[in-house]
């Protein structure tokens, strides 16, 4: 399996002095052991090459650089419409296309820049997700009663234009409505 990827990586620097490092890179894999796991999650093991673009905080000029690491991943497609509608009326339309995966890894890597290079050793955690695009539209309550809804838990919810009240509020009732009754006058007691 042969695999080609995008991403932007971010590094955090071990100390104040060193400025932290991030970018785009392009990067080709080859992974000869794969293992189907099932109809919908694959588990790869393999080599990968990066070329980067680098830049440094607080420094204008941009650097390159390299990685070659190995990496072992379990891996799934993701593809087809997404969409959800929550009970204030806001709703979240969209499309995915690609491949989510978590893995390990243990790279080398070469940076350079116009005041010098440097290489280092890392082993970490990856996580990559797919291509995602839609459109996320927020609705208000139009009526006092929605502005008033129950959440699940029984609580009173503030709609979500206005915040909650700052103390709870204590829920007010209508009185009952009187009980018609009958007036019986009363009896005179014997003597």
């Amino acid at each position: 399996m042969v695999d080609a990827a995008v991403g932007y990586q971010g590094e955090v620097p071990t100390t104040k002095s060193t400025p932290s490092v991030y970018g785009p890179y392009l990067e080709l894999g080859t992974y000869p052991e794969v293992a189907h796991l099932s109809t919908t999650l694959t588990l790869k093991a393999g080599l990968y090459g990066t070329v980067d673009l680098l830049y440094r905080s607080g420094y204008p000029d941009a650097g390159v650089g390299g990685t070659i690491g190995g990496l072992v991943e379990l891996t799934g497609r993701s593809d087809g419409v997404f969409s959800n509608e929550s009970r204030d009326g806001s709703v979240v339309y969209g499309s995915s296309a690609g491949r989510w995966a978590v893995g390990l890894f243990s790279s080398g890597s070469v940076r350079s820049f116009s005041d010098g290079a440097y290489s280092d050793v890392v082993f970490g955690l990856s996580a990559r997700v797919p291509f995602a695009a839609g459109v996320v539209c927020c609705a208000w309550p139009s009526s006092a009663k929605a502005a008033h809804e129950e959440d699940d838990d029984g609580e009173r919810e503030a709609a979500p234009n206005r915040p909650g009240p700052a103390h709870p509020v204590p829920e007010q009732r209508r009185p009952e409505p009187a009980v018609p009754t009958k007036h019986v006058p009363a009896q005179p007691r014997p003597k």
